[in-house]
């Protein structure tokens, strides 16, 4: 891993600290990636907002955190509209082709 320090980039060997982070935090990243990628229109932010998670969902594999896999894995899956009768839109095709792509790697 890198980090950004000064304009220097280090390696950071050590990626222990990371799992309690993300356990004090996945709560709120998962509810502000849900909120934004259902109310955005911009096709940057939908992309930030699924590669969030994506890598949040690729952290709780890591680390083996099931519970927030798993609520990370359902909120993903709830958008790609497969069983909604709304207009799909490009954000929501992204989201299916990144949740193939996430289940058969």
């Amino acid at each position: 891993m890198l980090t950004n320090l000064n304009n220097k980039y280090i390696t950071v060997d050590d990626v222990s600290p990371i799992r309690p982070m993300f356990e004090n935090t996945w709560s709120a990243n998962l509810a502000t990636f849900s909120m934004i990628l259902e109310e955005t229109t911009d096709d940057a932010v939908a992309n930030l907002c699924i590669e969030g998670m994506i890598m949040s969902i690729k952290i709780c594999g890591y680390f083996d955190l099931k519970t927030e896999r798993d609520a990370f894995v359902s909120s993903f899956a709830k958008f790609t509209l497969v069983t909604n009768e709304k207009r799909i839109k490009p954000k929501n095709i992204q989201c299916i082709q990144r949740l193939l792509d996430f289940a058969t790697h």
